[in-house]
């Protein structure tokens, strides 16, 4: 075979393409098992790695081995090589947050996921082991995945309104694996959904004593229901049967008000046999936000509170008109606290005040 300039040139030529490919394809050997660890890190970017080979970026050593991409035990122009053949191919997508917060009756929850660059194609997500709230009762996705068209997507979440006093429930959404993206950190994200019905104790401070009762809500969709509670110790006896309470016949609540009557709750017999009638009693609820306290409020007074103070009206009503005479009327001041969803529903005994 002749040797000369031009067959010199040639396999010279391949020589050099042969070995950058050998570099290329070592770098994308490695690429995978480091891509997670240095996206969880936050170092992958084009910028971010120029910076450090260049040394115009201070790194740990944790941080050096991260950004060695194909694990040569260097940090040169070679993990820049990796980044731009291999790792652009598929940015990582992360949740925006691990965790946060929405209450029952909202309607709907939008949870964001981000990826490292622009991203066109089909994220799948599922519900985690971890959930307390039922799929289908508490809460509904439409499907486990969503269409990307850019950094990032949002992932509905319609948010179930029952009847139900329940405890704080928790949805867990993981990252699943899919075409043209890995996972990166956090993979998971836990919303928890405040419950908007509860139990709330309540006081009516009549001056010379204090009376307890219990204040069942319950919303629903466009509905509030709520009913006075008693258990003979208080002002407010046991109704019949007991768990359905004395109904609130008129309620009318919003973020700054609070107006609510309940009538009909009978006085005891023991109360009134000296008396040879029957009585009824009646009250009037009435709470007004401040406008600091207004302005930060979100929902309802029962959805955004834990305590309501306010004035009520009480009203001893005879049944019959012989006894009118005997009519009283007073008003004081009472506090709702609203109690965590496990505890018992019970009403503190008359207390003096000293």
């Amino acid at each position: 075979m002749i040797w000369n300039k031009c067959t010199i040139g040639k396999w010279w030529a391949v020589a050099v393409f042969g070995v950058a490919g050998i570099v290329v394809w070592t770098a994308l050997v490695h690429v995978r098992p480091a891509r997670a660890q240095a996206e969880k890190a936050g170092l992958l970017s084009e910028p971010a790695i120029r910076d450090a080979i260049l040394g115009r970026r201070e790194l740990t050593d944790g941080e050096r081995q991260l950004l060695d991409l194909n694990e040569d035990g260097l940090l040169d122009a070679s993990d820049l090589i990796a980044f731009l053949k291999g790792f652009q191919e598929e940015p990582g997508a992360a949740f925006a947050s691990s965790v946060s917060v929405t209450t029952e009756g909202v309607g709907s929850a939008q949870v964001t996921v981000e990826f490292a660059r622009a991203f066109s194609g089909t994220l799948h997500y599922s519900v985690g082991a971890g959930s307390t709230a039922t799929p289908g009762i508490d809460f509904i996705i439409p499907s486990e995945t969503v269409l990307v068209n850019g950094a990032s997507v949002q992932i509905p979440i319609e948010i179930s309104d029952d009847l139900e006093i329940e405890a704080m429930e928790t949805i867990e959404l993981v990252l699943e694996e899919g075409e043209g993206y890995v996972i990166g950190a956090p993979s998971a994200h836990t919303i928890h959904i405040d419950e908007n019905d509860a139990v709330w104790h309540g006081m009516v401070n009549h001056g010379r004593s204090i009376q307890g009762f219990a204040l069942r809500v319950q919303s629903g969709g466009d509905t509030v229901q709520a009913a006075l509670l008693g258990d003979d110790t208080g002002m407010i006896p046991q109704s019949d049967p007991p768990e359905a309470g004395w109904p609130v016949q008129s309620l009318n609540v919003t973020e700054t008000s609070l107006e609510m009557h309940v009538a009909g709750i009978i006085v005891p017999a023991e109360h009134t046999t000296r008396l040879g009638g029957t009585f009824t009693r009646s009250f009037d609820f009435v709470a007004t936000l401040t406008s600091e306290a207004a302005a930060v409020a979100e929902g309802t007074l029962f959805n955004s509170l834990t305590e309501i103070a306010g004035d009520v009206t009480e009203r001893l009503v005879p049944d019959s008109p012989t006894w009118q005479h005997l009519a009283r009327s007073r008003r004081s001041v009472f506090t709702l606290l609203r109690a965590r969803p496990s505890s018992a529903v019970g009403e503190p005994v008359l207390v003096p005040v000293e």
